[in-house]
C-alpha cells in the first residue's frame, strides 16, 4: 500500500499491544485518557494496535481478530499517508480510501 500510493515513508513499526499500554500511550501523546484501537506516530513511523480493543471491535463487528486488526494497520497507514477523521469531511474521505484499499487487498 505503502509503496503503490508513493508514501514516503521508509521503514515502518507495527505494534500490538495491551489495552494498558495504548492508554497509556494515548494519554501521554494525545492528552486523552482510555484505550483506543489504534494510535500512528510519524517519525519514526509506527503503527501501534491494541489487541485488546481489536478482539472487542471484531466480536462486535462479528469478524474474525486477524481481519479487525489488519483493518486498524490499514487505518493507521492512512494516518501515515496524511488522512485525517478530525472532521465529518475528512472522515468521510478517510473511510472512502479505506473501502477503496481493502477492495485492492483483498
Amino acid at each position: 500500500m505503502l509503496d503503490a500510493s508513493n508514501s514516503p515513508i521508509g521503514d515502518l513499526s507495527i505494534a500490538l499491544v495491551s489495552d494498558r499500554e495504548i492508554a497509556r500511550l494515548h494519554l501521554r501523546h494525545m492528552g486523552i485518557p482510555g484505550p483506543t484501537d489504534v494510535i500512528t506516530f510519524e517519525s519514526p513511523a509506527e503503527v501501534v494496535i491494541s489487541l485488546d480493543t481489536a478482539a472487542r471491535q471484531a466480536k462486535s463487528r462479528r469478524v474474525g481478530l486477524k481481519d479487525e486488526v489488519a483493518f486498524l494497520l490499514l487505518h493507521g497507514l492512512l494516518h501515515l499517508a496524511g488522512f485525517d477523521d478530525t472532521s465529518q469531511k475528512k472522515w468521510c474521505a478517510m473511510k472512502r480510501a479505506e473501502v477503496e484499499w481493502m477492495a485492492k487487498l483483498l
